[in-house]
């Protein structure tokens, strides 16, 4: 059985993102856009593969986009870590702390 790990950083982008849909004044689709990049999560718990390679980011770190996100993630032993979820508009080096 194939196991997603949620790093607490994945789990702050998560509530924030559902939090700003929320205060936009649409409760059902933060809610959705949660439900979608979590289903998203588990198909790749099963093909951790899927991603491109973003090693930049830190080591094994790969990541695939779901609508306006981009989900990073590492493949583990027996499942994948979500790593980070961050809205795909957003300067992405800067999010992640990664030195050029």
């Amino acid at each position: 059985m194939r196991r997603i790990r949620i790093a607490p950083a994945a789990a702050e982008d998560l509530a924030a993102l559902h939090e700003y849909l929320v205060e936009g004044g649409n409760e059902e689709r933060a809610t959705e856009m949660v439900r979608q990049i979590l289903s998203r999560v588990k198909q790749l718990g099963k093909f951790p593969r899927l991603g491109t390679s973003r090693s930049a980011a830190g080591p094994g770190w790969r990541v695939f986009p779901e609508a306006q996100y981009l989900i990073y993630y590492r493949q583990r032993d027996v499942g994948i870590e979500l790593l980070r979820v961050l809205h795909g508009s957003r300067n992405q080096e800067v999010a992640l702390r990664i030195d050029r």
